[in-house]
């Protein structure tokens, strides 16, 4: 849970809770996905717009050279920015489809990788599954 709470304080923003949400924006496979990671930051209202509750978290357990599964319900979700590349952190896409994606995250020189799976649910992408794979 360290790590969790360690990849959560880096990515972590506070936003007020008065903002709005807005009308979600289409999102195509052939748009950047950069821009998918800035709508998906935009505030801690609109996040909640692309979360499939409860999302699955698998962490490594270095000790255990195994994962530990958790489930991240509703009411303890925290608002996480994931477009913001001062915080040293490198963002990959990788198995791109037109139905999935993984936005793998690392920072630099810290040990920290984290992989955040979305699947497309009624034509808007859905977080479902993090894997945080730091050590």
């Amino acid at each position: 849970m360290k790590i969790v709470g360690i990849v959560f304080i880096i990515f972590s923003l506070t936003n007020s809770c008065n903002e709005k949400a807005t009308d979600l924006p289409k999102i195509k496979i052939a748009n950047s996905l950069d821009n998918f990671a800035v709508a998906f930051s935009k505030d801690s209202i609109q996040q909640f717009n692309y979360l499939e509750f409860p999302i699955v978290n698998l962490q490594y357990d270095i000790d255990k050279n195994k994962y530990d599964t958790f489930e991240i319900k509703v009411k303890d979700w925290q608002y996480t920015n994931l477009s913001d590349k001062k915080g040293g952190y490198l963002i990959n896409y990788k198995g791109v489809t037109k139905s999935n994606f993984i936005m793998e995250i690392m920072v630099k020189e810290t040990g920290v990788l984290v992989e955040y799976h979305f699947r497309k649910v009624k034509n808007v992408w859905k977080l479902y599954l993090i894997i945080d794979n730091s050590t």
